[in-house]
């Protein structure tokens, strides 16, 4: 599924309208009837009374549209306007003077006090459900009095957001000072970047998207944003003629100085992930640790000799990074391996021993939770989290490679501009050693998927599947990175064919 930045809907709206001839009014009737589908599927017959919040603009407009629709229905509907009637416009004038004529329950509280908004709205009764209509997705600012006070009353409601939750930015996904916290959303054409980006996909609550009517050849003159990974292209089966060679190579360079663990993490997701075989790259007093405790692994000491570069160019893709610790020996090895290696992950220690002076394969992938995305774009924490795409793209233009941003709906960015966000996954996996596995899943799939964009959307898709599956088994505060690595095998199935 592909979703828009606002703009980019807007352009869709007007192009629809000015160069297909489908009236505005005609696309807003359809976003209705969908919004309204939605609503019956959720709530039906448990919600017989009614409000919706409207606002001035073409939101406003879907609220008004959808009342109409939910009181042919057969629902006890009453429509509140935070706005005055007057600046009302096009296609939201038309709904509300259809109203009108319709004798529908209409309630102006634009000249309410902010402080007696509750009171305001609680004064017409008690209502099961509120339609959130008064912001689109083109608020970029804060929101204060009577609208502030709306939003704050209806969180503590049941509340349906038509397109978007009010109070979310559409472009960035960030709370305007307050946003609505909606139990469903229904968005139409395509979903927004507000919708999919953290924290205004979980303002979104369950998220639909309305088809209204949007011709195809408008999309393909428009574009995208970028790419929802609802699903990711199945692995192909392996041919019956097929050796471990083929599976690949993979060099695990990590683990030393008592962080054995968290290589081991990687070593054992990139097995369960395909690889053929994997050597890990420690130190002299990490690798008799190392190998006992996996047996299908080998470990070597990569540091106290010469033969760092001998198993770089043996290997298909490195890993490199977890448990590596900090010191001159890490930058220098990352300089060894990135001349040398055909295809490269870098993740943790590796991350922070990236120099700007040290030239990266074609085939890299980065995945920098925040606080490593901040080091390397030299910002703050607020800044990558505020704009995680754009944060994601800056670094994958930086770098010419291919950036997993790590995090509640993890964005995948590629130097051309590509980008992806993750939606499996869930809180359960803020825990050590998940981001190891990680590194683990994608150094399989870059040998096997080869192109790195397409295999780092899969692993991080497959990587958050795995935790879902583990976290019905577990719940979500006893979830261990050893869970997910149990349930990996089957996340993999369900993409194979």
């Amino acid at each position: 599924m592909q979703f828009v930045t606002p703009a980019q809907m807007r352009e869709m709206d007007r192009q629809a309208i000015e160069d297909f001839g489908i009236p505005g009014i005609v696309l807003m009737e359809r976003a209705a009837l969908g919004a309204c589908d939605v609503f019956e599927l959720h709530f039906g017959e448990d919600a017989q009374r009614v409000a919706v919040l409207c606002g001035a603009g073409n939101n406003g407009g879907d609220g008004l549209a959808m009342a109409r629709m939910l009181d042919e229905r057969g629902y006890n509907v009453a429509i509140f306007l935070l706005a005055p009637p007057s600046k009302l416009r096009g296609d939201a004038k038309t709904n509300f003077d259809i109203a009108k004529k319709l004798d529908l329950t209409v309630y102006d509280v634009s000249e309410a006090n902010p402080g007696s908004m509750e009171q305001e709205l609680l004064r017409h009764g008690a209502f099961d459900v509120w339609i959130d209509a008064v912001f689109g997705t083109g608020l970029d600012r804060e929101v204060k009095g009577i609208y502030r006070a709306a939003i704050e009353f209806v969180n503590g409601q049941e509340v349906f957001a038509v397109d978007i939750p009010s109070g979310i930015d559409g472009r960035t996904g960030q709370v305007q000072g307050v946003a609505v916290q909606a139990q469903v959303t229904a968005t139409f054409a395509n979903p927004k970047t507000g919708n999919v980006v953290y924290p205004g996909r979980a303002h979104c609550g369950a998220l639909h998207t309305v088809a209204i009517g949007i011709p195809e050849a408008v999309r393909n003159t428009v574009g995208t944003a970028g790419q929802l990974l609802t699903e990711v292209d199945a692995l192909g089966s392996r041919p019956p003629v097929f050796h471990k060679g083929d599976a690949g190579r993979v060099l695990a360079v990590g683990g030393r100085a008592g962080k054995t663990g968290a290589i081991l993490m990687t070593a054992k997701a990139a097995m369960l992930s395909g690889a053929g075989l994997l050597v890990v790259g420690t130190d002299a007093a990490s690798a008799p640790h190392i190998a006992p405790a996996v047996n299908e692994l080998m470990a070597e000491d990569v540091f106290s000799t010469d033969a760092l570069a001998k198993h770089v160019e043996w290997a298909d893709v490195v890993a490199f990074g977890p448990g590596l610790g900090l010191d001159e020996h890490a930058q220098h090895a990352l300089r060894t391996v990135a001349g040398l290696a055909d295809a490269l992950v870098l993740d943790a220690d590796g991350l922070n021993a990236l120099a700007d002076d040290i030239g990266l394969p074609t085939r890299t992938i980065l995945t920098p939770h925040p606080g490593e995305a901040a080091r390397l774009a030299n910002t703050t924490v607020e800044t990558i989290v505020s704009d995680p795409i754009q944060s994601a793209r800056s670094l994958a233009a930086k770098y010419q490679a291919v950036v997993i941003l790590k995090g509640p709906g993890s964005v995948i960015a590629a130097p051309d501009g590509r980008i992806a966000i993750n939606t499996t996954g869930n809180p359960g996996m803020a825990t050590g050693g998940m981001g190891d596995a990680l590194t683990g899943i994608c150094a399989a799939f870059l040998h096997e998927l080869v192109e790195p964009f397409h295999a780092a959307c899969s692993a991080t898709y497959v990587h958050g599947l795995a935790g879902d599956l583990a976290v019905e088994e577990t719940g979500e505060r006893s979830l261990m990175v050893s869970d997910l690595l149990a349930a990996l095998p089957e996340a993999i199935q369900e993409l194979e064919w």
